[in-house]
C-alpha cells in the first residue's frame, strides 16, 4: 500500500503554480529554524505571499499483481474483446527459429489454452539446410472479422490467424522468399521488409505494418478483409539530426490508433519523433518532434520506443528508452491535439513499453533493464506504485478489462518441455526440451550444440480499492481566521464532504446550512467526476464551540467525512499564536558566488534538527529559469564527503531528475524564476548516513556544508560554494513570554509505497498441439413454427465447436429419412411461399468440423389455411346427382356411425380447407378442416335414403362417395346402429360375393318394422348394382 509523508517546504518544479516572491522563500524557512529575527535582516524582509499553491492529488490505489510462467522468447501481448482472451507471440532468438509459437491464455488465471503449430519453411541451402518455424513478433487483434494479425520480423512476412483456432488464414510472401503453401491459407504477394508493428482500424478495414529503415514504405496499408496492399506509406527522413549533416532514416516502432479522431501515431526510434496519420487518406499529417527531458538529443539518447493514447484526456503517452548508459529514461506526455509537451516522469534506467487505462486514468510504463512496472495516476501526473513484474526485461504491456498484463524476456523458469519442438534438420514437429539453431558459423558446418528451453513469465497487475485521503495544502503554520486549504482524492464521484476540526470541538466548519456548530461558515466539498478535489478553502475558527476556548497553537486534525458510501478522511495541520516573535537566533553564514547568487546558511546547528539552507540568485546562464542544485556534508571543509544512507533525500527537482539517487548527494533543491530557494536535511547520523558509530558530528565542532550546480538544468551555471557550520547542544534561550510565531511547516505528499513485488501462479502446463479444437456441440434447436399458405417459414440453429462448425439443413417428410437442403447452409433456414402439402415437414441442422458431426432437434413446419367465407368455385358444382356422376368418383374412402360420415384418403395436406356438397340435387354442407387426411362432416340433414357426398378442394374435384340416411319413422332412432365402411363409391361387397347393400342395419326394434327397413335396403343395393355396372361400362369404353 502507498503511502503519505510529510515532506518539509514547497515541492517547486514541474506542479509550480504560480510565482514565488523574492526571497520569500528563504525569510520563511530561516524564521521557521529560527535564523532570522523580526526586521533584522532588510534584505530578506520582504513577505512571502498569502497565495497558498495547490498540488494535483495523487489517488493512493493498492495494487495486487500475480506472475506465472509464458511462453519461450514472448514478444508481444495483445486482447481480444470478442473471444476474451490474450495472444502472445514467442520467437527465441535469431534466425533460424525453431521455437516460435502463437499462444492463446486465459486473462484470469494466465493458463495456456492453446498454442498454434507454425508454419515450418526451409532454411539455407546445400549443407547447411533445413527448416525453422515463421517467426511472429508484432501483434495486433481484428475483433471484427475474428483474427489476429503478426508480423514475422525475420521472415519478412506477415501471417493472419484465427482466433479461435490459431490456423493460419493469410500470409504475405516476397518474391525470394522460399514459403510452401499452406493448406486453406490466403497469400498474398507483398514486398514487406523486416516489418515490426502492425495495429487494425477495424472502423475502416485497414491494417497498417511498419517496415525496417531503407525499405520502399515506412508504413505499409492492407485492405483487413482480403489482406491485399492498399497503399504505401513513405515517411522522409529528419535532416540534420542527430547532428548537422546527417539524416535519421525512420524506424516505427509502435502505433496508437484514435478512433474517435481518425488519427494513427507512430513513434520513430532512430529520428526521435512521433508520426500523425490521417485514418481516411492514409496521409502523414504531423510530426511531433520528442524532446530529451535532460536537454540531450541524437541517436540512442532517446529511442522512443512504445505510445499509447487517452483520447479522454486527450494525452498522448512516449515511452523513452534512453541511452541505456545511466541517462534519463521514462515517459513523455504530449498534448494529443497540439503535440505540445505536457510533462515527463522518470521510471528507470530503460522504459520500454506504455500503455494506458483510460477508464480509471492510470499509465503503465514497463522497464526492460529491472523488470518493473511504473504505474502513473494520469490525472495527478504522479507515481502511484512501482512494481517488480518480472527479474528483469518486461518487454511488452497491454491493458484489458481493468488489468494490465505484461510479458518479459526473463527467461527464468528453466528447463521447460514445448509440445511444439522442432528439429532443425528433418522438420518434424514434438515434443522438445533443448533445441538446435541450425548450424554453427565457420568454415565447415558443425550442427550448433542443443541449448535448453527456458520460458519466460507473464504478469498481471490489478488495480483495487482507492483509499480516501485529504492533503493539507498550506505550507506555514496558520493563524485563527485563516484559511486552511485542502485537496483530496479517493472519494466517490460527486461526494459532498462535510468538514470537521478536532473530532466535534468547533462543530462543521463546511456542511450544508443547519448541520451542528454555528462555526459552519461555507458549504460542503463536493468531490468531482474522478472523486477528487483541489484548492478548497475552510475558514479556521478562532474559539471551540462549547466553551469558547481560544484555539491553541500545535498540531491539530481536520477530519472530511461523506456518505452514500460511508467515508472518512484525517489530515495535520499546525496552529500559531502570531506571524512573528522576538527571538535570539544564532547568526547566519553567507558565502557569495560569482554573480548574484548567494548562500545561506545557519553559522550553529543542533544536534539531531533539520539543517536548514537557502539561496537567492541561483539562476541559469540566459537567467530565463532557476538552478537545480545539489547539497553535499563533509566532515571537515573540503574533505571527508559523508554519504546518505537508509532514506530518501528531499528532491524539489523536474520529473525527469526524480529517483536521483547519488549517495553523496544529501538534497536536490530547484530555484524559483527568481532564483530562490530553500530546503532542509536532516542531521547526519550513524543511522541515516555513512557517519560510522562513534564518529558522529560533536557539539562544539565545526563542519562543512556544500551547494553545487551545474548540468542539472539546461544550461546552467557552475558553482561550488561551502560554508562552516558549529554544532550546538540546544538553541538561544526562547523568549520569556509564549510565542508561537507562524513558521514553515511540512507539507503533506502522496509518495510510492515500497516497490511492490508479485506473487507466483501455478503453472498448468502447455496444451497438445491442437488442443483447441474441439467438435460440435448443439446450442440451440430449431423450433416448430405455424404459418399459413405464402408465407415465409424461418428456422434458426447454432452450435459451438472449434473450428466453427460448418451447418447443413436437412428435410424429411415422415422423420425417417432425411434429405440435404441445397443451399441451406447458415444457421438460419428460411421458406418462402410455404405450400399446403408442406405441411407436416420436419427440418434440422447438421453441424460439422474436422473433430465431429453434431444434429440438432428436429422441428416442425405446419401451414394453416384459413377456413374459408363462401366457397367461390360453387358455379362449377355439378347441380345433380346425374351431372356429378359423370366425373371421377376418385379413391376417397368413407366411414359413417349415424348421421356423421368421415372421409377419408383426401390428397391434400393437414389443416387444408374442403368444400363438401350434399346430392341428389347439390346441396351446400360448408367448409371442413382436413387432419391426417381425413374429414368429418354431419349428414343429419339429408332426407332418408341414398346420397352422395363430393368433396372439392376450392375448384378441384377430389371425389365423392355415396352415404346411406335410414328413414326416421321405420325404427325408432334409438334402436338403429349404423357402422358401414363403403370403399366403392357405389355399394359394397362381402367378402363371401353377395351382395352387402350400402348400409348394414341391426335389428333392435319390432320385427316387422325390421322387414319393412330390409326391403328398403334390398331396393337401394339394386339401384347401386346397376350403377356400378353402368360405370364400369363407361370405363371399359374410356
Amino acid at each position: 500500500m502507498s503511502h503519505v509523508i510529510h515532506q518539509p517546504g514547497h515541492r517547486p518544479g514541474l506542479f509550480h503554480r504560480g510565482k514565488r516572491t523574492v526571497a520569500a522563500v528563504a525569510v520563511a524557512a530561516l524564521t521557521a529554524g529560527g535564523l532570522i529575527v523580526g526586521g533584522e535582516n532588510p534584505a530578506l524582509a520582504e513577505t512571502a505571499s498569502d497565495t497558498v499553491e495547490t498540488l494535483p492529488v495523487t489517488r493512493d490505489i493498492s495494487f495486487v499483481a500475480q506472475r506465472a510462467q509464458g511462453l519461450p522468447g514472448q514478444r508481444q501481448v495483445a486482447h481480444s474483446a470478442r473471444t476474451g482472451s490474450l495472444y502472445v507471440t514467442s520467437a527465441r532468438g535469431k534466425s533460424p527459429v525453431t521455437t516460435a509459437t502463437l499462444a492463446k491464455l486465459d486473462p484470469n488465471t494466465l493458463t495456456v489454452q492453446a498454442v498454434a503449430d507454425l508454419p515450418v519453411i526451409p532454411h539455407g541451402s546445400g549443407e547447411t539446410a533445413g527448416f525453422k518455424r515463421l517467426s511472429p513478433r508484432g501483434i495486433a487483434v481484428d475483433d471484427t472479422r475474428g483474427t489476429v494479425w503478426v508480423t514475422n520480423t525475420l521472415d519478412d512476412q506477415f501471417s493472419v490467424y484465427d482466433q479461435e483456432t490459431l490456423d493460419e488464414v493469410a500470409s504475405s510472401y516476397r518474391g525470394h522468399a522460399q514459403r510452401e503453401q499452406e493448406s486453406g491459407a490466403i497469400t498474398v504477394s507483398a514486398e514487406v521488409n523486416k516489418p515490426r508493428a502492425v495495429i487494425i482500424d477495424e472502423k475502416r478495414r485497414r491494417a497498417y505494418i511498419s517496415e525496417a529503415p531503407h525499405a520502399t514504405n515506412s508504413i505499409s496499408v492492407y485492405d483487413a478483409d482480403t489482406f491485399e496492399s492498399v497503399k504505401g506509406l513513405t515517411i522522409p527522413g529528419r535532416m540534420d539530426y542527430p547532428t548537422p549533416g546527417k539524416m535519421a532514416v525512420p524506424l516505427i516502432t509502435s502505433f496508437g490508433l484514435d478512433q474517435e479522431s481518425g488519427l494513427l501515431y507512430a513513434t520513430d526510434s532512430r529520428t526521435d519523433e512521433v508520426y500523425v496519420i490521417n485514418l481516411e487518406t492514409q496521409e502523414l499529417v504531423k510530426r511531433i518532434p520528442i524532446t530529451h527531458p535532460g536537454g540531450e538529443s541524437g541517436r540512442k539518447k532517446l529511442q522512443a520506443s512504445s505510445v499509447a493514447i487517452n483520447a479522454t484526456l486527450g494525452e498522448l503517452y512516449v515511452a523513452i528508452p534512453g541511452d541505456n548508459m545511466g541517462g534519463w529514461a521514462g515517459l513523455i506526455v504530449y498534448d494529443l491535439t497540439t503535440g505540445a509537451e505536457k510533462y515527463s516522469v522518470y521510471t528507470g534506467s530503460r522504459a520500454r513499453a506504455v500503455a494506458a487505462d483510460t477508464a480509471k486514468n492510470l499509465i503503465y510504463v514497463a522497464d526492460y533493464d529491472d523488470g518493473t512496472v511504473t504505474v502513473i495516476d494520469a490525472l495527478s501526473q504522479e507515481v502511484i506504485e512501482k512494481i517488480d513484474a518480472s527479474v528483469r526485461a518486461a518487454r511488452h504491456i497491454v491493458v484489458a478489462d481493468g488489468s494490465a498484463y505484461v510479458v518479459d524476456n526473463a527467461g527464468d523458469f528453466t528447463d521447460v518441455e514445448i509440445p511444439w519442438g522442432l528439429d532443425y534438420a528433418t522438420g518434424a514437429v514434438g515434443s522438445a526440451t533443448t533445441e538446435v539453431p541450425g548450424y554453427r558459423e565457420g568454415d565447415s558446418p558443425v550442427m550448433a550444440d542443443p541449448r535448453p528451453i527456458n520460458a519466460d513469465g507473464i504478469t498481471k497487475i490489478t488495480p483495487g480499492a482507492v483509499t480516501p485521503r485529504v492533503y493539507v495544502q498550506n505550507t506555514k503554520s496558520l493563524l485563527p481566521g485563516e484559511e486552511l486549504v485542502l485537496s483530496g482524492s479517493g472519494f466517490a464521484a460527486g461526494q459532498q464532504l462535510t468538514v470537521t476540526i478536532d473530532g466535534d470541538a468547533y462543530g462543521v466548519v463546511a456542511g450544508d446550512p443547519g448541520e451542528a456548530g454555528a462555526a459552519t461558515t461555507r458549504g460542503p466539498i463536493r468531490a468531482d467526476a474522478h472523486g477528487s478535489f483541489t484548492g478548497e478553502a475552510v475558514t479556521l475558527p478562532t474559539a471551540t464551540l462549547l466553551d469558547q476556548k481560544v484555539t491553541a497553537p500545535g498540531d491539530h486534525t481536520v477530519s472530511l467525512r461523506g456518505s452514500s458510501p460511508e467515508t472518512s478522511a484525517q489530515a495535520t495541520f499546525v496552529m500559531a499564536t502570531a506571524a512573528t516573535c522576538e527571538s535570539a537566533s544564532p547568526p547566519l553564514t553567507t558565502t557569495t558566488a560569482e554573480g548574484d547568487a548567494v548562500f545561506y546558511s545557519p553559522a550553529e546547528v543542533v544536534v539531531g534538527e533539520q539543517i536548514v539552507l537557502s539561496g537567492t540568485g541561483f539562476k541559469t546562464s540566459d537567467k530565463s529559469a532557476g538552478s537545480v542544485g545539489m547539497i553535499g556534508l563533509a566532515s571537515s571543509t573540503g574533505e571527508g564527503e559523508i554519504q546518505v544512507k537508509n532514506r530518501t533525500i528531499e528532491n524539489q527537482g523536474p520529473k525527469a531528475l526524480q529517483g536521483y539517487n547519488y549517495p553523496l548527494v544529501h538534497g536536490v533543491f530547484q530555484a524559483d524564476d527568481s532564483g530562490d530557494w530553500n530546503i532542509s536535511i536532516p542531521f547526519p547520523t550513524s543511522e541515516n548516513s555513512s557517519l560510522k558509530a562513534g564518529s558522529e558530528w560533536q557539539v562544539g565542532q565545526t563542519y562543512s556544508v556544500s551547494v553545487s550546480t551545474d548540468n542539472m538544468a539546461k544550461g546552467d551555471v557552475w558553482r561550488d560554494l561551502r560554508a562552516a557550520v558549529k554544532v550546538v547542544a540546544q538553541p538561544g534561550a526562547a523568549p520569556e513570554e509564549e510565542c508561537v510565531p507562524v513558521a514553515e511547516v511540512a507539507r503533506a505528499i502522496f509518495e510510492p509505497g515500497e516497490i511492490r513485488s508479485s506473487s507466483p501462479v501455478p503453472f498448468a502446463g502447455y496444451p497438445a498441439l491442437g488442443a483447441q479444437y474441439r467438435a460440435p456441440v448443439v446450442t440451440a434447436s430449431p423450433l416448430s413454427v405455424s404459418v399459413t399458405p405464402g408465407e415465409q417459414a424461418t428456422f434458426t440453429a447454432a452450435a459451438s465447436g472449434v473450428a466453427a462448425p460448418t451447418v447443413q439443413w436437412q428435410m424429411s417428410a415422415d422423420g425417417t429419412e432425411w434429405s440435404d437442403i441445397v443451399g441451406a447452409a447458415t444457421s438460419t433456414l428460411t421458406l418462402d411461399n410455404v405450400e399446403p402439402l408442406a405441411s407436416g415437414n420436419r427440418y434440422r441442422a447438421v453441424f460439422t468440423n474436422s473433430r465431429g458431426e453434431a444434429i440438432s432437434e428436429a422441428a416442425t413446419l405446419l401451414v394453416n389455411v384459413p377456413k374459408p367465407a363462401e366457397h367461390e368455385t360453387a358455379a362449377v358444382v355439378a347441380p345433380t346427382v346425374d351431372d356429378l356422376r359423370t366425373r371421377d368418383a376418385g379413391d376417397l374412402t368413407v366411414t359413417q356411425t349415424g348421421s356423421t360420415v368421415t372421409v377419408g384418403n383426401l390428397p391434400v395436406a393437414d389443416d387444408t380447407w374442403v368444400w363438401m356438397y350434399g346430392y341428389p340435387a347439390a346441396q351446400k354442407m360448408g367448409a371442413h378442416a382436413v387432419t391426417g387426411g381425413e374429414t368429418t362432416v354431419d349428414v343429419s340433414a339429408f332426407e332418408p335414403g341414398e346420397h352422395s357426398l363430393a368433396v372439392y378442394d376450392d375448384a378441384t374435384l377430389l371425389g365423392y362417395v355415396p352415404v346411406a340416411i335410414a328413414p326416421a319413422e321405420a325404427v325408432p332412432a334409438e334402436a338403429i346402429a349404423v357402422d358401414t365402411v363403403v370403399t366403392d363409391p357405389v355399394a359394397a361387397v362381402s367378402t363371401d360375393g353377395s351382395a352387402a347393400g350400402a348400409a348394414q342395419l341391426t335389428r333392435t326394434g319390432a320385427e316387422g318394422a325390421g322387414l319393412i327397413g330390409f326391403g328398403l335396403l334390398v331396393l337401394l343395393v339394386g339401384v347401386g348394382l346397376v350403377y356400378r355396372g353402368r360405370r364400369r361400362a363407361a370405363d371399359a369404353m374410356r
